[in-house]
């Protein structure tokens, strides 16, 4: 029998599953950087886990400016079709 967890006071928990074949990391981080990062990950290293999570903090900052990007690219977009193309209304 599978259980829901957090639902009507049942105990539940979070696992956060951090993967460089993940979206983010491909388009985000140079291929470079992802080779060494899959190297590190098969190593075992002091510092690995903190590379690896900082690596993916920064592909995360990198989609979230090229995401500002594009939405500050379609709001002048926006207000120069309102000055261009005004309407008139009734």
């Amino acid at each position: 029998m599978s259980r829901r967890c957090g639902r009507q006071g049942d105990p539940g928990g979070v696992v956060t599953l951090l993967s460089l074949e993940d979206g983010l990391a491909r388009r985000f981080l140079p291929s470079v950087v992802l080779r060494v990062l899959r190297a590190a990950s098969i190593l075992q290293w002091p510092g690995r886990d903190l590379l690896l999570a900082w690596m993916l903090r920064t592909a995360q900052k990198r989609a979230e400016a090229d995401a500002f990007a594009r939405r500050r690219s379609v709001l002048k977009s926006d207000d120069w079709l309102d000055r261009a193309l005004p309407f008139e209304g009734r």
